[in-house]
């Protein structure tokens, strides 16, 4: 009995073995294809979309429509109404411009600050496409000591104008998917999921 009940375990294990590498292979092959379309999106529109008085704006429209299709364009007007949505609650004083991209805790060069390697980046750049937020290792330890409500009053402490929704949506996605100790950059998308994606500041972490 002990042979027969070992031997069927012994399949279903096999079995999950050898499904799992098709399913983390479709997953990979799934993400790979959106951040492919994003991108190609993205460099289409990038060219027609200017900063003028610390919001974005899209210029030679009826040129970019040409080349997107109605679904791609309503993203891409919903996503510019969103990003101007989100810098209305910015100290606009503290914004500066840079590479067609509004950054907060700039430094000389208009770049994201540093501030330490050991520490990584802290900081904003706004797009119109989305956001990018710099954590450094203490702030990411903070996050995830603080939960959800700490983390999401934590990053709206550190930043002032960031939105309750995108804070958290940032904090949900380091809680379920980053680990402690390592600073961070997080990406936040208005379109084209997926919408938060977390990739480590690997050049300031040691």
């Amino acid at each position: 009995m002990k042979i027969k009940i070992f031997s069927v375990l012994m399949s279903l294990a096999l079995a999950v073995s050898l499904f799992l590498p098709d399913y983390a292979s479709a997953k990979s092959v799934h993400k790979s294809e959106s951040e492919e379309s994003f991108e190609i999106l993205k460099e289409k529109v990038d060219p027609y979309v200017v900063v003028e008085n610390n919001k974005f704006k899209l210029i030679n429209i009826n040129e970019l429509k040409q080349q997107l299709t109605k679904e791609e364009y309503k993203d891409v007007k919903d996503s510019i109404k969103s990003a101007n949505k989100e810098l209305e609650k910015v100290n606009k004083s503290e914004l500066v411009v840079h590479d067609n991209a509004l950054v907060l805790n700039a430094d000389d060069e208009g770049e994201v600050s540093t501030l330490g390697w050991g520490e990584g980046k802290r900081g904003i750049a706004f797009h119109w496409w989305g956001i990018e937020i710099w954590l450094t290792k203490t702030d990411v330890r903070a996050i995830i000591k603080g939960g959800v409500a700490g983390g999401t009053t934590y990053l709206g402490a550190l930043f002032g104008g960031i939105g309750g929704a995108v804070a958290g949506a940032v904090v949900a996605a380091i809680l379920s998917e980053y680990v402690t100790g390592i600073p961070a950059k997080v990406t936040y998308r208005y379109f084209k999921k997926p919408n938060v994606v977390i990739t480590p500041q690997w050049k300031y972490y040691y």
